[in-house]
């Protein structure tokens, strides 16, 4: 039985979001993770990095959306 450090958890999906960033070639990316009716940025790099925190409801929010739809949906273009 091995014991995680309190923090493994942010630092994994911090990481996630380090790689996500790196592969699609993007200047920021987030992990959200949904709370009640609320989307919540739980981890987040580059570009995005202000936004540690930020709540969103689900319900028409292109996160919300593609949650929904149980689909993966790509933005290539966010003006």
């Amino acid at each position: 039985f091995h014991v995680m450090p309190d923090n493994f958890y942010q630092d994994v999906i911090t990481l996630y979001t380090h790689k996500a960033m790196e592969v699609s070639n993007a200047e920021g990316a987030a992990l959200e993770e949904v709370d009640g009716g609320e989307l919540v940025y739980r981890a987040v790099s580059g570009t995005l990095s202000h936004a540690l925190g930020l709540r969103l409801k689900l319900e028409g929010s292109f996160s919300g959306d593609a949650y929904a739809a149980k689909k993966t949906i790509v933005l290539n273009e966010i003006n």
